[in-house]
């Protein structure tokens, strides 16, 4: 059975592990690109696991600060859903959101719990009084057009898209932005 939870730091070498088997599928086979990362560099690399390691240890009002959940089975990270402080000043009611679910898993309704367990751990931490994240901010490449029906399913909002964004492997890629209150 599938159990939904809040990392520690002593699960981040199992979620390392399960990251870098995504990232080594972004764009894999023919398939299309699901980070904005070229193929040759879809890694998992020192900066991003320094990055996880250093926010989830760090407290909502320190900058950097990320919240990471994962999906576990058998000792085996799943899925994973994270949320992280925006880099821009005055932004302390968002977080940017991150998700992915391991191949094996996909099409099964993890990605759906990894959002409600999100917004749910998210509500119970208003009524307690944590500093409050109050809207939830996301990006995907715009043609990937399963995560954004299942963003749209989920209550995330079209905010707009940026055309031409990034260039990869010789293709433009466009990047949607969703949101959703909390």
């Amino acid at each position: 059975m599938i159990e939904i939870r809040q990392a520690t730091a002593a699960d981040l070498p199992l979620f390392f592990q399960y990251l870098a088997k995504q990232l080594e599928e972004n764009g894999a086979n023919n398939t299309p690109l699901f980070q904005p990362l070229s193929r040759s560099k879809s890694q998992l690399s020192d900066d991003m696991r320094i990055r996880f390691a250093e926010g989830i240890v760090r407290e909502r009002d320190q900058a950097g600060w990320r919240q990471l959940w994962i999906a576990m089975d058998n000792g085996q990270v799943l899925g994973h859903i994270d949320i992280r402080a925006t880099d821009e000043p005055y932004t302390e009611h968002r977080a940017l959101m991150g998700i992915g679910v391991d191949a094996s898993a996909r099409q099964q309704g993890l990605g759906k719990r990894l959002i409600d367990h999100l917004f749910s751990d998210l509500a119970s931490q208003l009524n307690f009084g944590d500093s409050i994240v109050e809207r939830i901010d996301l990006w995907v490449l715009s043609h990937n057009q399963a995560a954004r029906n299942l963003y749209l399913s989920m209550g995330f909002k079209l905010c707009g898209e940026l055309t031409d964004m990034f260039r990869i492997d010789g293709q433009s890629l466009d990047h949607t932005l969703m949101s959703r209150l909390v």
